[in-house]
């Protein structure tokens, strides 16, 4: 699980408890409460199990209430456009902060697909479930909480998919390279499956949205995931 720097956590009963593998404490106790930097690997022992965290650095700037776009479902969406720089079929990855209402279907988050020419890929939420789709037939899932602010990666490399949830990988597939649409981006909605019109609004609000052309890490997730876009 992760744990954000400048809070506390209370762990119970623990054995022992370490930082970056400096043991700190060892004394077997109710509970200890574990202070530790961003950046640092943590674990803490409560017999027989280890346990392990990472810490993550989350930037005060980070303001969901006053900067998140607010969706929930009213026909409204960001057309970013068809530009050969959004050519996402080698690789690419889409993270950010949602949080996510409940909805009958879907809530697409990031979109560029035409179903019906079997382009593109679609990463949205369906019920309680965060979902990457390509129009080749590939598609997965993974559980998340519904009205809850949560960050969401969907990262594509050399037939490889992933889903992260608060930085941590939740699933992992592999799967042929997709072929890419020639739709707009879409934030918040999706093409209808005939490549007109749009469906599936987004319901719910979306921060810190990053669309990039590369399959980041898992390390530069964890650190971008705290970190606010400029301006």
């Amino acid at each position: 699980f992760q744990y954000y720097a400048g809070r506390s956590i209370t762990i119970y009963n623990p054995s022992v408890v370490a930082v970056n593998n400096e043991t700190f404490h060892s004394v077997a106790a109710a509970q200890v409460t574990v202070s530790v930097p961003a950046g640092s690997r943590a674990a803490y022992r409560a017999n027989p199990v280890w346990a392990y965290f990472n810490v993550v650095e989350m930037d005060a700037a980070i303001n969901h209430a006053s900067k998140a776009l607010d969706f929930n479902s009213s026909g409204t969406y960001i057309d970013c456009g068809s530009d050969a720089s959004l050519d996402f079929s080698d690789s690419f990855t889409i993270e950010g902060w949602i949080l996510p209402q409940s909805k009958s279907g879907w809530s697409a988050i990031a979109t560029k697909d035409y179903n019906n020419g079997a382009q593109g890929f679609q990463f949205y939420v369906e019920g309680a479930n965060l979902c990457l789709n390509f129009a080749n037939g590939s598609n997965f899932s993974t559980p998340i909480t519904l009205s809850e602010w949560q960050h969401v990666a969907a990262v594509f490399s050399n037939g490889t998919a992933q889903l992260y949830v608060n930085g941590v990988l939740q699933k992992s597939i592999s799967t042929a390279k997709f072929t890419n649409s020639t739709t707009s981006l879409l934030i918040g909605a999706r093409h209808n499956n005939n490549g007109v019109g749009i469906a599936d609004v987004f319901n719910g609000c979306i921060d810190e949205l990053r669309i990039w052309n590369t399959a980041r890490t898992i390390d530069e997730l964890r650190v971008y995931m705290g970190k606010p876009i400029p301006n």
